[in-house]
């Protein structure tokens, strides 16, 4: 689309999505409209000129004139006279119509410039919102990073806590079990399980398994005692 100053000499054409970026940003247009106002008013003088050289004409043919009869000086006096009227009217009509421009194009100025700080204003609010939800959203992640790291935190402990109970079952070679009512486990023909235990860090976890009526064919002739992955 072309420039909304193309009256006053910009001759830019821009996609319609970039041209209030150009109103906005370029300042050119100021000088565009003052050189165009100086233009109206080289203009307007120069009317100013043309009228001054017929006044002068109209002087000379006055001069040229002033020897001939009455009648025909009267005659010319009153073409003269309409003459001048005429011109008269005529600078003022020029001279109306270029101020009614002018104050025209001022007033259209003054509009451009207040719609351009309204879409100023309404893009600063549009950038406070949005920085408003951004920082929303950054609490909220924030908040959220603080909850995984109580999580994993919580993880953490509970994973040294198991690794310190698993420590606790650690043993070294040779381990020693103690089984308690003995004679019990014989009678009610049960089995004793030990407490479990690991054969090296991240090793195998185990535990020993006493049958102390025996088992299969050793069953109430010995113990029987294995060991269990």
């Amino acid at each position: 689309v072309n420039c909304d100053f193309q009256y006053a000499g910009c001759e830019v054409q821009l996609p319609r999505k970039d041209m209030p970026a150009h109103l906005r940003e370029n300042f050119t247009h100021v000088s565009l409209l003052a050189t165009m106002n100086q233009k109206l008013a080289e203009k307007l003088l120069k009317k100013d000129e043309e009228i001054s050289k017929l006044s002068q004409e109209l002087k000379e043919m006055m001069v040229k004139f002033d020897k001939k009869d009455t009648e025909h000086q009267q005659q010319l006096q009153r073409e003269i006279s309409e003459l001048k009227s005429e011109l008269t009217k005529k600078h003022d009509e020029s001279v109306h119509e270029l101020r009614t421009t002018l104050r025209q194009e001022i007033d259209r100025n003054r509009e451009e410039k207040a719609t351009m700080k309204q879409e100023f204003q309404l893009e600063i609010d549009q950038l406070r919102k949005k920085q408003a939800t951004d920082t929303k959203s950054l609490v909220q992640k924030m908040t959220e990073v603080r909850k995984k790291q109580e999580r994993d935190r919580t993880e953490l402990e509970r994973q040294a806590t198991t690794l310190q109970g698993i420590s606790a079952h650690i043993g070294l070679v040779p381990l020693q079990f103690t089984m308690r009512d003995f004679e019990k486990h014989k009678a009610a023909d049960e089995k004793w399980y030990s407490e479990p235990f690991y054969t090296h860090p991240k090793g195998y976890k185990m535990c020993i398994s006493v049958n102390a009526n025996g088992y299969g064919m050793a069953m109430h002739s010995h113990i029987s005692v294995f060991a269990y992955l």
